[in-house]
């Protein structure tokens, strides 16, 4: 009887493991889905896009530049302003991102953490800048789907 027993908990345990990395693999596609539209709508200029993939409510920003932190319902569109502001002042144009695969999932709760890796292009006065950058952005399952909730961007020196 023990052993029936044993096996019936491995067995169960290996079943479980399964569904833990399906559910896992599930919500990287997922957040990669999402991540992947955002960026591919703020790349194009499509800020309806951008803004539908975020959730209602409040939300939460980190950036490297002034004020650097951006809470509250109209955090997101603040952000907007704020960074064109900054890339005004900085003689910034023409600003693709590109990301890869998520580096690192977790999904628990209704929410899910990704973190991607982000290469960041720009013009710096004519100049073609690369910065290297983590964007990191928490997501709530919604009626809608999965939507944005906070994101933040860090990075090391620019190229």
């Amino acid at each position: 009887m023990a052993a029936a027993w044993a096996a019936t908990l491995a067995i169960g345990g290996a079943a479980h493991a399964a569904g833990d990395a399906d559910a896992a693999s599930s919500a990287a596609a997922e957040i990669a889905g999402l991540a992947n539209r955002a960026i591919a709508a703020e790349n194009a200029g499509d800020m309806a896009t951008v803004l539908d993939c975020w959730a209602a409510g409040d939300h939460a920003i980190l950036d490297d530049f002034p004020p650097f932190s951006w809470r509250g319902a109209d955090a997101l569109t603040a952000w907007l302003a704020d960074y064109a502001k900054e890339m005004a002042r900085a003689g910034e144009t023409d600003p693709v991102s590109r990301i890869g695969p998520p580096l690192s999932v977790r999904a628990e709760g209704g929410r899910v953490y990704a973190v991607f890796a982000d290469i960041y292009t720009y013009k710096q006065r004519g100049a073609a800048i690369r910065e290297d950058l983590l964007w990191t952005i928490v997501a709530a399952r919604t009626a809608q789907g999965l939507k944005i909730e906070s994101m933040a961007f860090t990075g090391g020196p620019r190229k």
